[in-house]
């Protein structure tokens, strides 16, 4: 997780701007961006470098320590450490509608869980995962380069699920 998301430094960035009266295009302009790279900062698909959060605090008046309120808030989501977490993660998938299927195979001990998702959108969150660790099995990229990869996959499908769900 980058620094910028702990801060929430987008939605602060939307409330000084409204609060001053702005525009998104006229603080782009103020700031000397384009709409859509200071519309990525405060939409949180960028992180503004600090040249341009100085200059947005001397557009809008306040101190660079009071717009990012060195407050770190925790994960809402703790990580997946045991299996238990992972029962946990099927269930909730399956309460909001999403089908999770399992199959045992016959020789030795495995359970294979299996997620349905009836959209195409979401499909390619699956090959897209799967095309990212082939090519690092295959040496095609490095380790920070499929770190990267998976961030903005993050990115890319950081939408409500009950928004795909039929």
């Amino acid at each position: 997780m980058r620094l910028s998301e702990y801060l929430e430094i987008n939605k602060k960035l939307k409330e000084a701007r409204t609060s001053s009266g702005y525009t998104k295009g006229e603080m782009a302009k103020k700031l000397g961006l384009s709409n859509s790279a200071y519309s990525n900062y405060e939409n949180g698909y960028s992180e503004p470098p600090v040249e341009v959060l100085t200059a947005f605090c001397a557009e809008t008046g306040i101190e660079l320590k009071d717009l990012l309120e060195l407050e770190i808030k925790e994960k809402k989501r703790p990580p997946i450490e045991t299996f238990a977490h992972i029962l946990d993660d099927m269930i909730e998938l399956q309460d909001i509608g999403i089908p999770v299927s399992y199959s045992l195979a016959t020789e030795g001990m495995e359970l294979h869980g299996i997620y349905n998702f009836n959209s195409p959108q979401l499909a390619t969150m699956g090959t897209g995962i799967e095309e990212l660790n082939q090519k690092l099995a295959a040496g095609e990229i490095n380790r920070e380069e499929y770190v990267q990869n998976i961030e903005n996959l993050r990115k890319m499908f950081n939408v409500p699920i009950k928004d795909y769900i039929y």
